[in-house]
This record gives C-alpha cells, structure tokens and sequence, in this order.
C-alpha cells in the first residue's frame, strides 16, 4: 500500500504576513500493491503547481488540502488518486477564503471516488473534475449544501458553505 506525506505549514511568526505553502515538486504516495496512500497539506495559504498522486493498484488513497485562508491550484496541479479493480480514492481541497483553480482532479476506478471542493468563493477555471468509472461514478460535491443547508463535510472535515461559485468551460 502506498505512504503517507503530510505537510504543516505553521503560521508566519509576523501575523501581518500568513504562510505560504508553495507545491511546485510532484509529491506520489501510490500503492504498487494495494491501496494507494496519503497526502495532507495544512496552512495558511497554499499555492499548488505540481502533481499529487496517490494512486493504487486496488483502491485509490486520500488526499487533503487545507488553506485557512487563499489556495490557489493551476494547471499543472494534476491530482490523482485513482484505483484499479476497486473504487477511486478521495479528494478534499478547501479554503477558508478565495478559492482559483484551474487544476485536475481524478478519481477514477471500477467505481468512481469522492472529489469535494470548498472555499468561500470558488472560481474553477478550465479545471477538470472526474469521478468516473467503470461500474459507477463517483461523487462530486463542490461549494456545500443545497441553499445554504447545514451539514457540509468530507474527510471528517467541517466545512463552510462558499458564498460564490464561477465555472468557465
């Protein structure tokens, strides 16, 4: 089965100027047999420009990543957690303010596995989501609740629901 990566980014020491976690490497957790691993970010912003993989031969693994205030994921963040005769993995990305990609996120396998996105205003920008699979797809969740409902989470995660959603083609 795959490892276990987790980044914590503690806070600036001037409050003035929050931390900056920046992803530029390709970071991979993936089971060669079995179920793919972990990734988890924490800090206060987080700027993600690299591949993230926690594939698996089986199941796909799990990957967090949390901003307690900006994230920002561009085109070359590519994430992936994918399974192989099983379901696809998991993928958190939340933001406690402005939320930009124009990333991809992947959970493919027989079944396809859970991709949630949150921030208080999100804009997807040409980012590509996919929760496919062979014998179902998966679930994909982005912004919260259903008019504002209590009861948005993932991971364990609480999270708040986003006051705007842009999607471009």
């Amino acid at each position: 089965s795959g490892g276990s990566v987790d980044m914590l980014l503690d806070h600036a020491v001037d409050p003035t100027a929050p931390a900056v976690l920046v992803q530029t490497a390709d970071i991979s957790a993936m089971g060669s047999d079995g179920k793919g691993g972990s990734v988890h970010f924490v800090k206060d912003n987080f700027l993600s420009a690299g591949a993230i993989n926690v594939s698996g031969t089986t199941s796909g693994g799990q990957i967090s990543a949390l901003a307690s205030n900006d994230l920002v994921s561009t085109s070359g963040a590519v994430y992936t957690a994918t399974g192989g005769t099983a379901a696809g993995g998991a993928i958190l990305v939340a933001s406690g303010g402005n939320f930009y990609s124009s990333g991809s996120f992947q959970v493919q396998g027989a079944t396809g596995g859970n991709i949630t996105l949150a921030g208080k205003d999100i804009t997807l920008s040409a980012a590509l989501l996919d929760a496919s699979g062979q014998n179902g797809g998966g679930v994909i969740h982005v912004g919260g609740m259903a008019h504002g409902a209590a009861g948005f989470s993932a991971q364990g995660v609480a999270l708040k629901n986003s006051t705007t959603l842009s999607v471009s083609g």
